[in-house]
């Protein structure tokens, strides 16, 4: 049984059935206009799961509560694997908190966006190589306190 699952908008549309379209990982342009919070509500009622869908907006459902997540930072569209970086802390913060799995996936799409903030803050005039090792940084020395401190995390 799946407890949460991670996807962009195009991959989670896709999902739903909406006929989203796709181009491998990247979310496609035509699926930009799309609601992420009602994208993962609707996803997360249909599959019995909770639902982060990120990307230039990320919002994250239970089926029940609905939270847009306005941590991040635009330059981290421009490096590779920052969604699959996203899903593994999903898992890793749900595997930490089972019982939460809502709480834990909407912190682990919050702290991302923070290490995105915080490295291009250190590193993002250097280039997209110099941004992807600080973001790497920036997630190994997150701590509890700097999520709490800088999460924006908001009813939707």
């Amino acid at each position: 049984r799946i407890a949460a699952l991670r996807g962009n908008i195009s991959e989670t549309g896709f999902i739903l059935g909406s006929g989203a379209g796709a181009k491998g990982v990247d979310a496609d342009e035509s699926d930009m206009g799309a609601d992420p919070g009602a994208v993962a509500l609707k996803l997360a009622r249909k599959l019995g799961c909770t639902v982060a869908v990120t990307g230039a907006l990320d919002a994250v459902s239970d089926g029940a509560r609905t939270v847009r997540v306005e941590n991040g930072h635009s330059a981290l569209s421009r490096v590779t694997g920052t969604g699959c970086m996203c899903s593994s802390l999903v898992g890793a913060f749900c595997g930490a908190s089972p019982e939460r799995v809502f709480e834990a996936a909407a912190s682990a799409v919050s702290c991302m966006g923070i290490a995105g903030e915080i490295a291009f803050e250190r590193a993002g005039g250097h280039g997209t190589g110099g941004f992807r090792v600080a973001i790497i940084d920036s997630l190994s020395n997150m701590t509890s306190r700097t999520i709490k401190e800088s999460a924006k995390i908001y009813e939707a």
